[in-house]
């Protein structure tokens, strides 16, 4: 299976969304950058959210040849669910949270995929069952072994986290500048900006990667707001090997339409082609 078809139940940029938005509850006192143990205040959530950003993916397939694809989005959110705009105005991707599902919109053609979080769940445990199939190699060194395992869950890496003492500001928000590691490898880098959050709750759709550790999981919901730059190294095949974005502007709507969460009228519902299998 390579990566881009692993990956196509889930919207582009989706894991750039899932790491750089985070949870409801914020961080305990030793992780203020002022260092005196304060607890900070968590923001209420908005009711909508927009913002603007140009993002770059490095991905590489089951060949291990490696592409770089740059993306410019507009990404509206509201309680239970994500629209994603790509800046040339001929694809669209909404991802409905209380419906479980994700839709890839073709404005040029008036047509749409679908693709479920179930759907999604399965790709990736396949791809995870395919990777144990090479710890049954003799020739795997310790810490290759240790790699595999810790990538299809069987293991579970140790996690730690730096912050700069220092905020700086993006945007005209403060921000916390936060390096996660796991097992001494940067895996996810952050300026989160603590006053801007999103309107729902990702860490369905974080979970969905299958990418991350549960530690790591639980530190990034922990803190609170909206990461204004980002760097996130991958290490499953369904996740490309770098992703970096960087918002460009933030606003908070009073209001956005409902149906830019809807599927458009008159549109057809087309289908991936089917694959070939192989012996």
């Amino acid at each position: 299976m390579s990566r881009n078809l692993a990956a196509m139940a889930l919207a582009p940029g989706l894991l750039l969304a899932l790491i750089g938005c985070n949870g409801n509850k914020g961080g305990n006192g030793s992780d203020d950058p002022s260092g005196g143990g304060s607890t900070r205040t968590v923001p209420a959530r908005p009711e909508f959210l927009l913002y603007e950003s140009n993002s770059r993916k490095v991905i590489e397939d089951a060949l291990g040849n490696r592409k770089t694809v740059r993306v410019e989005q507009t990404v509206k959110v509201c309680r239970n669910a994500l629209r994603f705009d790509d800046s040339s105005g001929k694809t669209s991707s909404i991802i409905r949270l209380d419906r479980k599902v994700v839709w890839r919109l073709d404005h040029v053609k008036r047509t749409y995929m679908q693709g479920t979080f179930a759907e999604h769940a399965a790709q990736v445990e396949g791809i995870k069952r395919l990777l144990a199939t090479q710890l049954g190699d003799a020739k795997l060194s310790a810490a290759q072994r240790r790699s595999i395992e810790i990538a299809i869950g069987r293991r579970q890496p140790r996690v730690n986290e730096k912050v700069d003492p220092e905020p700086v500001r993006l945007l005209g928000h403060k921000c916390r500048h936060v390096s996660y590691f796991e097992d001494g490898n940067l895996r996810v880098e952050e300026w989160v900006a603590d006053d801007v959050k999103l309107p729902c709750d990702l860490t369905e759709l974080r979970r969905l990667t299958g990418d991350f550790s549960s530690d790591l999981l639980a530190r990034l919901k922990a803190r609170p707001g909206l990461a204004l730059k980002l760097r996130v190294l991958g290490r499953l095949p369904t996740s490309p090997r770098l992703e970096e974005r960087t918002v460009t502007r933030v606003a908070l709507p009073a209001k956005l339409a409902p149906g830019l969460f809807e599927l458009p009228p008159n549109y057809t519902r087309s289908r991936a082609p089917a694959r070939r299998r192989t012996r």
